[in-house]
């Protein structure tokens, strides 16, 4: 797990791999062998990997996260939240597996869903600028500007936003761009403190 972390992903696979071949079943090892074949863009692989950890302990919540990514990287939304979904039945307040829930359910076309999980992912980490953002930008989508400007100038600033180019870049947003307040709140974030993600 050290080498993981580190980035040395030759020595991590092939501890892990002695390490499942001592303890076949043990889960935290698979799992890692599938997040360094991801790493190493081997995707089918990676999936193996993720079967065979669900299969060894299907309520596992790094293993359900790591195929979630995975199915979120692939456009497959339905999959992905249900891997989330599980993450979170171990781990109500995972923040991660919450933003990621909420942009499964965003992506599948339901946006009560995805606003109910952004709000978890906001209580979860208050101090995180990233799920009021994402419900601005949910309601943007939704036509509700002035609910998403409100809480975007409410939240950006106080807590640390910092990347001007998002606002700018963001298609959510385009929208809103031509009004007044988009321009207090560039005003109100640029240089803004390093950003708690």
């Amino acid at each position: 797990t050290i080498e993981l972390l580190e980035g040395r992903l030759d020595e991590a696979e092939r501890d892990f791999r002695v390490a499942i071949g001592i303890t076949p079943g043990f889960v935290e090892a698979v799992a890692n062998l599938g997040f360094i074949a991801e790493a190493r863009g081997r995707t089918g692989e990676a999936r193996a990997w993720y079967d065979r950890a669900a299969a060894l302990d299907p309520s596992f919540p790094r293993g359900k996260r790591l195929s979630g990514d995975l199915w979120f990287e692939q456009g497959e939304f339905a999959k992905a939240l249900a891997d989330y979904r599980a993450v979170l039945r171990a781990r109500p307040g995972d923040f991660g597996a919450l933003l990621q829930a909420g942009s499964c359910a965003r992506r599948l076309g339901d946006p009560d869903e995805a606003a109910r999980l952004f709000a978890e992912a906001r209580k979860a980490r208050p101090d995180s600028w990233i799920p009021p953002y994402n419900l601005a930008c949910l309601e943007a989508s939704r036509g509700r500007g002035d609910e998403a400007l409100s809480l975007l100038l409410a939240e950006l600033p106080a807590k640390g936003f910092d990347d001007p180019r998002l606002l700018e870049d963001d298609p959510d947003l385009a929208p809103l761009r031509s009004s007044p307040r988009f321009a207090e709140l560039r005003r109100a974030t640029a240089g803004g403190s390093p950003a708690r993600r």
